[in-house]
């Protein structure tokens, strides 16, 4: 009885270990599947929104042919800051008119990771609609790696939170069963032979001992 307690034990446990890497998987499934894709396309909103919203100031200027107005707008758009990070929004930026301005801009000051989100987009004239040329920006990445690296220690302590309450729960369990054990010990100890033997009843006992007795 005493092996079965065991196996018993070592069942709760390895259940308890299957479903704490079940839980585990499904985390990760969700982080690469759900999350990172989520935060990139909200991401690569933002950027195309920020470029949206400066080629519209750039079509006046970029049609007067004026390169010192589309330098200032450039120098405006590369000093913006993200107010989350205090880190600049946009790493590099660069016009190319068909009329041979050429401007590119890079913020030293932007942390240089892998994250990064390109938009490229083309510059028309208000009045003809005719292509005039072409804004190619680079945004930050570093409000998502700052997003993702938070989520992923959040859940890196959610998942240590369940392995130690998975370990809080077996032992539990060893300590529920504990008493089990040893009467299984006792039992075991026990030598049937030697046992007294016990009178017999006469009939005048009760019905009630009779039937405790049987």
């Amino acid at each position: 009885m005493n092996n079965i307690l065991q196996r018993l034990v070592t069942r709760i446990s390895m259940a308890f270990v299957l479903l704490a890497a079940l839980i585990a998987a499904a985390v990760w499934y969700y982080w690469s599947f759900g999350i990172v894709p989520l935060v990139s396309s909200s991401e690569q909103t933002k950027a195309d929104l920020l470029v949206s919203h400066y080629t519209e100031l750039l079509q006046d200027v970029a049609e007067a042919g004026i390169q010192e107005d589309i330098d200032s707008i450039l120098s405006q758009m590369i000093l913006l800051t993200d107010p989350k990070t205090n880190e600049p929004m946009i790493r590099s930026l660069s016009v190319d008119l068909f009329n041979g301005i050429r401007i590119t801009k890079e913020n030293s000051a932007a942390i240089d990771r892998s994250e990064s989100f390109n938009v490229e987009t083309a510059i028309f004239s208000r009045r003809s609609n005719t292509m005039l040329g072409t804004l190619r920006l680079v945004y930050n990445g570093e409000f998502f790696h700052q997003l993702l690296a938070d989520a992923r220690e959040r859940m890196l302590v959610a998942l240590g939170v369940l392995f130690v309450l998975s370990l809080v729960i077996q032992r539990f369990v060893s300590r529920l069963i504990a008493p089990l054990e040893r009467l299984a010990n006792n039992l075991r100890e026990i030598d049937a032979q030697r046992m007294p033997t016990l009178v017999a009843l006469d009939e005048k006992s009760s019905a009630e001992i009779l039937q405790v007795w049987r």
